[in-house]
């Protein structure tokens, strides 16, 4: 009977340890509480001229927004404020973009003529010594420009047009005065 007893006590032992073991274990690997919804922010991206509004997780970055509005940046293109930058409510993002240009352009050297006098040749009379050749540059310009660096160059010519149509103007009336 003492063994019965004592088998009985061990098994005993040996489900309450098993028992301790479990319940230590559920409170180590409990899992973290349940995310909070995240806010719907509203946000405007102004992109090629048109203003595009979305809808977005509070929270989430620019990139995201592009991505979820289906704008994609380009080459040199950039995107204020930067693609990492977490946006909040009444978030604005403005798209650039960039365009490069690369022009070459080719000008003609024309050959130089040296005329030396000699007491050789009649008065009046030349002697090629040399034939000339042309000669060739080449300028290659690159341009990088925005929407609003071609907005104001657009502007600025239409502001030389003016002052040209001006001064000319200005010429006709002092003509007409006798200047």
């Amino acid at each position: 009977m003492l063994t019965s007893v004592m088998r009985l006590y061990h098994f005993i032992k040996v489900v309450l340890i098993a028992s301790i073991l479990i319940l230590v274990g559920f409170a180590c690997s409990s899992s973290p509480p349940p995310p909070t919804p995240q806010e719907e922010i509203s946000v405007q991206i102004e992109v090629d001229g048109r203003i595009q509004t979305i809808s977005i997780q509070d929270g989430n970055s620019v990139q995201t927004a592009l991505d979820l509005a289906g704008i994609t940046l380009a080459g040199k293109d950039r995107a204020e404020p930067a693609l990492i930058v977490s946006l909040t409510e009444d978030a604005a993002i403005r798209v650039i973009r960039v365009e490069e240009i690369i022009e070459t352009e080719q000008v003609i050297i024309p050959f130089q003529v040296i005329r030396q006098p000699t007491e050789n040749l009649p008065a009046g009379q030349e002697k090629l010594l040399q034939a000339g050749k042309n000669g060739l540059t080449r300028s290659t310009v690159r341009d990088a420009t925005t929407d609003q660096v071609r907005h104001l160059k657009g502007e600025n010519t239409d502001l030389k047009q003016a002052v040209a149509e001006l001064t000319l103007e200005v010429i006709k009336y002092k003509k007409s005065l006798g200047m």
